[in-house]
């Protein structure tokens, strides 16, 4: 599986990649056979026309996580094999699974309280997941969760257009009051509300960027240098989104191997210097949308921490 999750992971995660060249070659053969297999999930509900096959599909991965049994699919065992070696608890994949199979459904997301939920199980968990790859404290870990919500939610921004040709909204309809199909066409105020929903999204980002960044502090000195890439050129795709005034219908933002380098440089230049002395707390306000899935993934994961 490594030599494939590597290559998944180059061509569906560039990003990902440029930044796992700060890892060394076994924690980025881990991390990409993580990222293969929430790739591997996401396709099964993104790639099947026939909607209630998907959904079988991933409520058998769901399944045999939660009996930890052997399963007909050998994809499957082996992924639960995975998430053993590095004592994952089968709570998060299956939280993943579930905000996933969420897409399987017109996607209309009501609130900013619904859209942070959503983005927990699909990004956030995925977050927790890295983190003992990553040999993260377990004081970090809610960090950890803040950066995936930021890159979701940067994903959104970028993918507006996308997510309405799919029928898909994940703008909240407080900010956004408007149908996918609405969203497609050339009215004016319709895009002038589209287009401050996603400034606003991009704001909202910014809050969780700047909460994973002080969460550096809990990663050993090479996966600190791996992540403030990641980070860092993850978020430049909103500040692209910006520099186009937010047209969300123009080509999406990619941000070029050039200025990938230039943004690494400047992280790693930029990245301070953590003493256990000077750690700083997490922002509690951040996850209170959250609670209900931190409460359900708190015996095996953030009690676990003491």
């Amino acid at each position: 599986m490594t030599e494939s999750a590597l290559s998944t992971l180059s061509h569906h995660g560039k990003s990902f990649r440029f930044a796992g060249r700060f890892l060394g070659q076994g924690q980025l053969q881990e991390a990409a056979k993580l990222y293969q297999f929430c790739r591997w999930v996401d396709d099964l509900a993104d790639d099947n026309d026939d909607s209630v096959m998907a959904a079988n599909q991933l409520s058998q991965i769901s399944e045999s996580f939660l009996g930890n049994t052997q399963s007909r699919d050998p994809i499957i065992n082996e992924y639960i094999q995975f998430f053993d070696k590095h004592a994952i608890s089968p709570e998060l994949p299956i939280t993943l699974v579930n905000g996933v199979k969420s897409d399987l459904s017109p996607a209309r997301v009501q609130d900013q309280d619904q859209l942070i939920q959503y983005a927990y199980q699909v990004a956030g968990v995925v977050g927790l997941m890295m983190c003992p790859i990553l040999g993260a404290d377990k004081q970090g870990y809610d960090f950890a969760v803040d950066l995936g919500l930021a890159m979701q939610l940067t994903n959104i921004a970028r993918d507006v257009k996308e997510d309405a040709e799919m029928g898909r909204r994940y703008l909240p309809y407080s900010w956004c009051p408007h149908s996918p199909e609405e969203i497609l066409s050339d009215d004016k105020h319709i895009r002038k509300t589209t287009v401050n929903s996603v400034k606003t999204l991009l704001q909202l980002a910014e809050k969780y960027y700047d909460s994973a960044r002080v969460g550096l502090q809990f990663l050993p000195p090479q996966s600190r240098r791996a992540i403030a890439v990641a980070l860092s050129v993850y978020r430049h795709i909103g500040i692209l989104i910006a520099q186009q005034h937010y047209q969300y219908w123009l080509p999406r933002c990619v941000v070029p191997p050039y200025k990938k380098v230039w943004i690494a440089a400047q992280a790693l230049w930029q990245l301070p210097t953590f003493s256990a002395a000077t750690r700083e707390a997490h922002q509690k306000e951040l996850h209170l949308p959250i609670a209900q899935f931190k409460r359900a993934d708190n015996a095996v994961c953030y009690e676990n921490r003491l």
